[in-house]
């Protein structure tokens, strides 16, 4: 997959999306102060994928987000936060992903 999802700081629990758009997976990258959170990258030719990123604030928080799971339509997305207070698992629309989706520049 490359340099722009595979990286030294170790990514784990991915999961691709039904259609092969996208993938979400686990890391602690530099960017998220080193504490595990989910990421996603998506797919724009055969085998190119864009940058990782950190989903954001709707799943991201100091409290290690992680175990992405998608719903078997993949309209939504469920994962845990391991840290308390936060702990527990929780499910958000996969509808947030449209704004990290990369836009066509014709």
């Amino acid at each position: 997959m490359g340099a722009n999802v595979n990286s030294s700081f170790g990514e784990s629990n991915s999961v691709i999306a039904p259609d092969e758009s996208y993938i979400l997976f686990c890391t602690s990258r530099p960017e998220s102060n080193s504490i595990q959170q989910i990421y996603i990258s998506f797919q724009i030719g055969e085998n190119i994928w864009t940058k990782a990123s950190p989903l954001g604030a709707e799943v991201n928080t100091e409290a290690r987000a992680g175990s992405p799971t998608l719903s078997p339509d993949a309209k939504y997305l469920f994962f845990k936060k391991a840290k308390k207070p936060y702990r527990g698992i929780y499910w958000i629309s996969t509808k947030i992903f449209e704004k990290l989706k990369p836009q066509n520049k014709y």
